[in-house]
């Protein structure tokens, strides 16, 4: 894992850097609903959004110029009760979480072959499917830096501290110009997030299609038996309608009624 300090050479160096880190965690936990969990299981896909239904506005706005698809992923080897209460279905009533390994994460970046769409009632309406062999796409995955946005928007700085990993650097503002680093506020890094990207490299403007909201990538079945093992994980106050899945670390031992 390459120390903060070590790649804030260009703009290039970090995002070259982020990249290479991102594909070195553990795990990748991502927080949703129940239903999406298993949907996940059960179509033997990862879905992929374009951001619109983000709830930071300002990563949203700008993820969304660049017209690429995300899926946001901790890789923070602990259950947060942050995270739960955030992205749980229901405020973590019908929240579930699912563990992806390093080796399912590998499979999803190297994919040959990617579907666009939107859900309608529930369902997954595929619209295109695009190759990777016909340069239509490619997928990376990366680790979010945190900064002072109020810092970034200071005409009269020209520098910014970028915070990653328990490290603090400060660098020039245009090192996170490269359109494949995001940045996040400070208030943000407890999520310690790590987002698998997809860019369209022929048609970005697919992703500004209601019809198109989504990506999907196939997952093999070695990968879905390897996730079913230990997912998805209950919300520790799970009380929803599906019983599946295994009881949280921290059942028992917390409790909130938002």
């Amino acid at each position: 894992m390459y120390k903060l300090e070590d790649i804030v050479d260009s703009s290039k160096s970090l995002s070259d850097g982020l990249k290479d880190n991102a594909k070195r965690h553990r795990n990748y936990k991502t927080y949703t609903s129940m239903e999406r969990a298993m949907s996940v299981l059960r179509s033997k896909k990862l879905y992929i959004s374009n951001g619109n239904t983000w709830n930071d506005k300002r990563d949203k706005d700008s993820f969304r110029k660049k017209n690429y698809y995300g899926k946001s992923f901790s890789f923070s080897t602990r259950e947060n009760v942050a995270m739960w209460m955030l992205y749980g279905d229901k405020r973590g009533k019908n929240g579930a979480m699912l563990n992806v390994s390093g080796h399912v994460m590998n499979e999803a970046i190297n994919t040959p072959v990617i579907e666009i769409g939107s859900f309608v009632n529930d369902e997954f309406k595929v619209k295109h499917t695009l190759y990777k062999e016909k340069g239509e796409f490619e997928v990376f995955l990366t680790d979010v830096v945190y900064i002072d946005t109020k810092a970034m928007e200071a005409e009269e700085k020209k520098d910014i501290q970028l915070n990653l990993y328990e490290e603090h650097v400060h660098v020039d503002k245009t090192f996170l110009d490269d359109e494949d680093v995001f940045y996040k506020d400070y208030a943000w890094a407890y999520e310690r997030e790590c987002r698998l990207v997809i860019k369209l490299l022929k048609n970005r403007k697919l992703a500004e299609e209601k019809e198109c909201n989504t990506a999907s990538i196939p997952l093999s079945d070695r990968s879905i038996l390897e996730m079913k093992n230990n997912n998805p994980v209950r919300s520790p106050i799970y009380t929803g309608k599906i019983d599946e899945g295994v009881m949280s670390d921290l059942t028992g031992s917390v409790e909130w009624d938002l």
